[in-house]
């Protein structure tokens, strides 16, 4: 999704944000309106859009039903829960935000069961929440001696990959591939993998995630 939305959004000004669910949005409005976007980027589950030389960002969590769709006549960048909104004329009923930007086009954030949130944030506390996130399957952090250090966790081998504290980008989908890709039990305790089979782990935990990126998602 980050990915995706840079194509589109770096460079656009954010005229004016209509907020339609207050719960979903955190921070001040007019800080914002008027700044154009210089980046986006993400860690872990968490997207940043940055503001230019502005001290502050956002920051999006889609949760578990949450979406991103920018349009622009009939061109569109969806990603996120896949519904009917991702084709639905918009604002819908799930749409909670909507970003009115300089050349014409809109940033909808739907979200059906108002889980997700956009958060207004200093780039220092964004710096430092950054700091505390482990490394994600496709960082050059996570090595494999990284990945074997964190298996000598007695705990199925399943739930070891989807901790967040462990490791960040191995949702449910992903881990299921991952361990049928390297015909690895996900009932298994992770300290008893070898080393063969943590490699084997490892390489396909990569493998999925990549092939992910590569075809848009799961």
């Amino acid at each position: 999704i980050a990915r995706q939305l840079r194509e589109v959004l770096v460079g656009k000004e954010i005229l004016k944000i209509e907020v339609l669910r207050a719960r979903s949005f955190v921070g001040e409005i007019k800080e914002i309106e008027g700044e154009k976007i210089s980046e986006i980027t993400r860690r872990s589950k968490v997207l940043q859009i940055g503001l230019g030389d502005y001290e502050k960002s956002l920051i999006i969590h889609l949760k578990m039903t949450g979406q991103l769709v920018w349009r622009k006549g009939n061109k569109q960048v969806a990603g996120g829960h896949p519904s009917s909104d991702w084709v639905n004329t918009l604002p819908s009923k799930h749409t909670r935000i909507v970003f009115d930007l300089d050349d014409g086009s809109k940033l909808f954030f739907n979200d059906l069961r108002v889980f997700g949130w956009i958060k207004v944030i200093d780039n220092g506390q964004w710096t430092m929440e950054k700091s505390k996130l482990p490394p994600d399957v496709i960082d050059q952090g996570f090595s494999l001696e990284y990945f074997k250090k964190i298996l000598v966790a007695n705990k199925p081998i399943k739930l070891l990959i989807l901790d967040q504290q462990k490791l960040g980008g191995m949702g449910n989908i992903y881990a299921n591939d991952a361990l049928f890709d390297s015909k690895i039990d996900p009932r298994r305790k992770s300290n008893t993998l070898t080393s063969n089979e943590a490699t084997k782990l490892f390489n396909s935990m990569r493998m999925v995630i990549e092939k992910g990126i590569k075809m848009g998602g799961a």
